[in-house]
């Protein structure tokens, strides 16, 4: 009875660490049916019935597009601080739009297709991208600057993770409730937190920002790769060399972090295998020994 209980006991510690340790993985596979299904009713909103954006979100646009005017005629006051980031901007419930999703951003470069809410809240940020208060709504125009952030991966999530395979001209759609928006990669950047100026609109400009963390796994910095809308951007757009040697050495800085985390997830995996298959062998032994059958006895001559 003991060595059943003890059995019994392996088995289920066993189990509680596979869904521990495979936990990012699971996280990683709801999300991206969440994702999925977000942007699935975002798109059907988008298109209206009859293929069309909804007729009754043409005041939306509007107060988007005012919204985007006014926070550049203020040159971004409102700024303040890093709380700025949280706020909406404009209501979308107010519309129909329960979910608060103002766009889908897809990049396939990172093969990353995420929701962009609405504020920078940790709600928001747990489920996807996010347009930063205080700057451009996703709907494009000159003077506008739409800065998109994301968790550099969250509880197996990669989101923002792998925004280092991104380089000078690669391309990044931003399909709002009227249309998709085109965008090339024209600068990469390392910044400060306290470096609000430099993802601040600039004159003339048509623009997105994707900002997440760095370095990987860290908080101390920031990842911010600059783009234009495309057939907007001027024979005399940054360097690109510049932004290629920026990304460089960031990748050289994470490169470590992740091919720690790739080896030890394999041998992780490696681990649980070879344990769960000594456990099942050592299961079936017992139950061959419990259930064998029993030799053969012989035959002894009587004695006198």
């Amino acid at each position: 009875m003991r060595k059943k209980v003890i059995s019994v006991l392996i088995l289920f510690l066993y189990l509680a660490g596979v869904v521990i340790f495979a936990l990012p993985d699971l996280n990683s596979l709801r999300h991206t049916a969440a994702v999925r299904e977000v942007t699935e009713t975002f798109g059907e909103k988008a298109r209206g019935s009859e293929g069309e954006p909804a007729s009754d979100l043409a005041e939306l646009r509007q107060q988007m597009e005012t919204y985007n005017k006014e926070i550049y005629e203020e040159r971004q006051a409102g700024l303040t601080d890093p709380w700025a980031y949280e706020s909406e901007g404009v209501d979308l419930t107010e519309y129909g739009l329960e979910e608060n999703v103002a766009a889908v951003i897809t990049i396939p470069a990172m093969d990353v297709e995420l929701p962009v809410y609405l504020g920078a809240t940790q709600e928001n940020m747990a489920k996807g991208a996010v347009q930063l208060g205080q700057t451009s709504m996703p709907v494009g125009g000159e003077n506008t600057n739409c800065v998109i952030a994301a968790h550099r991966g969250y509880r197996g999530i990669p989101m923002f993770r792998d925004i280092e395979l991104l380089k000078p001209g690669d391309e990044i759609t931003v399909e709002n409730l009227w249309e998709t928006l085109t965008y090339r990669v024209t600068e990469i950047r390392i910044l400060y937190p306290s470096d609000i100026g430099e993802v601040l609109i600039q004159d003339g400009k048509d623009m997105i920002t994707l900002l997440t963390c760095h370095p990987y796994t860290q908080h101390s910095r920031r990842y911010a790769v600059f783009c234009e809308r495309e057939g907007q951007i001027p024979d005399s757009a940054k360097d690109a060399s510049v932004s290629w040697q920026v990304r460089e050495a960031a990748a050289a800085e994470d490169g470590e972090e992740f091919e720690t985390e790739r080896l030890l997830r394999k041998g992780g995996y490696l681990l649980l295998i070879v344990t769960g298959a000594a456990i099942a062998g050592n299961f079936c032994l017992r139950r061959r020994k419990q259930h064998g059958k029993p030799g053969r006895k012989r035959n002894r001559k009587p004695t006198s």
